[in-house]
């Protein structure tokens, strides 16, 4: 399935490029997701080219701006591309063109200027600045096997500060809304949840000292608002649930070579629990306009 290499031994790898980590053979959070959808998706995705997007590029430049950012300040990273410049034009073609093959990623001057704003404000922050201040380590590949289903799995923390709280695995993430009512529901949608539990376990695995998992969420437009959230025992314990789950499919799945998608039969779908409140309301203010 797809362009991969062989993963290294189990064990805790620093200054992996990123690129390197994503082809090693093993089982990530990302592939998780997929399969959490269907097998057949997780073997689609796998078996595609990788294509780059202004959100992977933009997320890699948050990253590396807030964690490692002397790379992010390096021509040799990040290529800026001058405002004004149309890359369907020739010159603005081969100006892209030229960065990429130097092997910088090329960043238009607006999404630079929107990176190290979000960098100011997550720094500006008094526990986003607090926790990416206090000593640890960043972009940490981690490898490991499963000992339940013996998959082999990998995971990238961003930052890992083992003297806070007896050991935190710290994600910077980008979202449209912080404000905790949105963000609960941007954790379930995505899988946050499920991927703290993944990283924990692959810490764990590894002798890394951890108990919590944080997310330093920041928003992508002004006044690019920010805030940290810690994911509770309780939200862990359900994600981990997911994780075992998951990786027992993986195995039965790999093992038969079968990739299947959704169920083949006709299925009964009901209202998530959350709609039948907004279902109530509606019908309420229906009734009350016609009896008025």
């Amino acid at each position: 399935m797809g362009n991969r290499t062989p993963a290294p031994a189990p064990g805790v790898y620093e200054g992996i490029p990123f690129e390197d980590y994503l082809r090693w053979h093993a089982v990530s959070q990302s592939q998780l997701k997929e399969l959490a959808r269907s097998p057949a998706h997780l073997r689609a995705k796998l078996s595609e080219p990788d294509t780059d997007t202004d959100a992977l590029r933009i997320g890699r430049a948050l990253h590396a701006a807030v964690l490692e950012p002397a790379e992010f300040d390096s021509p040799a990273r990040f290529g800026v591309i001058p405002d004004g410049t149309d890359r369907r034009t020739k010159a603005g073609k081969e100006l892209w063109e030229t960065i990429a093959r130097s092997g910088a990623t090329p960043i238009k001057q607006d999404e630079y200027d929107r990176v190290v704003a979000m960098r100011e404000a997550l720094n500006a922050h008094t526990a986003a600045g607090t926790l990416l201040r206090t000593d640890g380590r960043a972009e940490l590949s981690l490898v490991w096997t499963d000992p339940a289903t013996g998959v082999l799995c990998k995971a990238r923390h961003d930052r890992h500060a083992a003297a806070i709280g007896g050991g935190v695995v710290l994600d910077v993430k980008t979202t449209t809304d912080a404000s905790p009512r949105e963000f609960e529901r941007t954790v379930f949608t995505f899988g946050y949840h499920r991927q703290g539990a993944f990283y924990l376990r692959g810490a764990r695995a590894l002798s890394l000292a951890v108990e919590h998992y944080a997310i330093l969420a920041v928003e992508k437009v002004a006044p690019f608002a920010v805030a940290v959230y810690r994911l509770n025992e309780g939200a862990i314990d359900a994600g981990d649930a997911e994780v075992g789950a998951l990786l027992g499919r993986y195995k039965r799945c790999a093992a038969a070579d079968a990739w299947p998608g959704y169920p083949e039969g006709v299925l009964d779908l009901a209202l998530p629990d959350w709609a039948w409140g907004v279902s109530d309301r509606l019908t309420k203010e229906l009734e009350a306009e016609g009896a008025s």
